[in-house]
This record gives C-alpha cells, sequence and structure tokens, in this order.
C-alpha cells in the first residue's frame, strides 16, 4: 500500500468539481456524480476486522475489539457504536446491519439494535434498500419486510454483496463469483476471497493475490488495480475501501465530478 500519498490531478471548473478522499459527499436528486479513480490509497486510522459502505458515502468498520465504529471524515476520527459484530453491511441512508459472533442478524434502530429472525455467515445491503444474507445452510435469502422473513435463494456462497437494482453477487467455497440473472446465477471469471457492489453498478472482488479487481463487463474480464488487501467496500457512487491482512485500512483517492442534470 501507498500510505499516505495524494495523487494530483487537473484543475477543472469549479462548479464541476468536488475534491474528495472518500466519503462525506452528498448525493442530490439534481446532479449525477462520475468517480475518477486515482493510483495512491490513504492510511486511515485504526483497524478493522471487517468494512461495509453505504450509497450516501457512509463507512462503518468492525474494529479489534468487535464493536461497530462509522467513520465521521469532519472529525477525521472513528466513531465507536453499541453492540458486537463480526459482519456489516450499509443500507443506503447510512444505516448498518451486522451478523454477530452468534450469528445473529441485527439492524441498527436509532440508538439501538433490532435483532431480525434467522442466522447468518454474512450480509450485503443494495442501494435499494435490500439486504442480503448467506445462511448457515450456505444458501443466500433476500429479506422481505412485508412477510418479515428471509427468502432463500438458490445457490451457495460465503460471501455476499448487492447490486444497486438488488442483485445479489456472490463467491463460494471454491472462491468462484456469481452474479444473480433472474433465477439462475451467472458465472463470471477468476476467483476471488471477498466481493463487494458500489452504487454506481460496480463491482470489485479481492483475488487470490489480494489484489482489488473491478469488473468490466464490456470487456468480460476483471481489471486488476493497485493495492492490496483482504476485505473490500465501495462508498457512495464508485469509491473503494480496504482492509489489509494487518487490518489496516486504506480508502483510494479520487475525485467526483458533478454534472448538473439542468444543464444536459
Amino acid at each position: 500500500m501507498n500510505g499516505n500519498h495524494h495523487v494530483s490531478f487537473p484543475r477543472v471548473l469549479a462548479a464541476l468539481v468536488v475534491a474528495v478522499l472518500g466519503v462525506a459527499f452528498l448525493v442530490t436528486d439534481s446532479s449525477a456524480q462520475k468517480v475518477i479513480l486515482g493510483e495512491n490509497w490513504q492510511n486511515m486510522p485504526g483497524r478493522a476486522k471487517d468494512i461495509g459502505a453505504g450509497a450516501d458515502g457512509t463507512v462503518w468498520i468492525i474494529g479489534e475489539n468487535q464493536s461497530p465504529y462509522r467513520w465521521n471524515d469532519a472529525a477525521y476520527a472513528w466513531e465507536q457504536a453499541s453492540g458486537s459484530a463480526a459482519r456489516i453491511a450499509v443500507l443506503p441512508d447510512g444505516t448498518p446491519v451486522i451478523v454477530n459472533a452468534k450469528e445473529e442478524i441485527f439492524r441498527r434502530r436509532g440508538q439501538n439494535w433490532q435483532q431480525l429472525p434467522g442466522r447468518a455467515k454474512d450480509i450485503g445491503a443494495g442501494a435499494d434498500g435490500s439486504i442480503w444474507i448467506i445462511g448457515t445452510n450456505d444458501s443466500p435469502y433476500k429479506w422481505n419486510e412485508n412477510g418479515y422473513a428471509w427468502e432463500q435463494a438458490g445457490g451457495t456462497g460465503t460471501r455476499i454483496t448487492v447490486l444497486p437494482d438488488g442483485i445479489p453477487v456472490i463467491k463460494n467455497a471454491k472462491e468462484e463469483v456469481f452474479r444473480l440473472r433472474g433465477q439462475n446465477w451467472q458465472h463470471l471469471p477468476g476467483r476471488a476471497t471477498d466481493v463487494a457492489a458500489g452504487a454506481d453498478g460496480s463491482i470489485w472482488i479481492i483475488g487470490e493475490n489480494e489484489s482489488p479487481y473491478r469488473w468490466n463487463d464490456d470487456a468480460y474480464a476483471w481489471e486488476q488495480k493497485q493495492g492490496h488487501g483482504v476485505q473490500i467496500a465501495i462508498a457512495g457512487p464508485g469509491i473503494p475501501w480496504l482492509v489489509n491482512a494487518g487490518e489496516e485500512i486504506f480508502r483510494l483517492v479520487a475525485r467526483i465530478v458533478e454534472e448538473d442534470a439542468d444543464d444536459n
């Protein structure tokens, strides 16, 4: 990893560009956002066992003490929340959903945790608000709020992430990657130890070599990026965060181009 190095970008019209390092940006209905990723990773404070990120840019981690923490970019620090967890995902409004060491499932409600039925090994959340889990039988399940129950889907997996339209992407025990297409699973090439999806529709994995890769659907191939990690999450409109084997936390230096829809 490249520690606290930053990338220099060409100067552009201030009215169109907001430079950011990862989170704390606003998404509005009147603008379209495009992320231009840099090459360097910024080493963030703290240590983490897992990481999750939401469509609004909110980033949560599971700390070394099993507690969930939320990133406060203004204070440049992690804010501890109550509870204990092993896996975490983030809903589009920044609300975390967790799985604890007992494989129990919880959703944050204000300052408290609401327990959901069932047990899970992993959890994912989409920009559409959908929640998916990998059950203790290794099957993926989608949360049905109206039925207040989990609906089983076909297939098996060990890690799960969710695209902005609620479509899950999984990796199984053989580290094969699959994307749900209707009622069937489409096998994507390559192997992964972790998977993540962004609100921009991007799919990322951590490869067997611990490098991050981004899916290129046009080329139908994974594009390798710099850096090393074991956990990955995608914040806001497509900015990756990593946790490496030493539990250090990194976010990719990037900038966001804001295009006013009224000008299009």
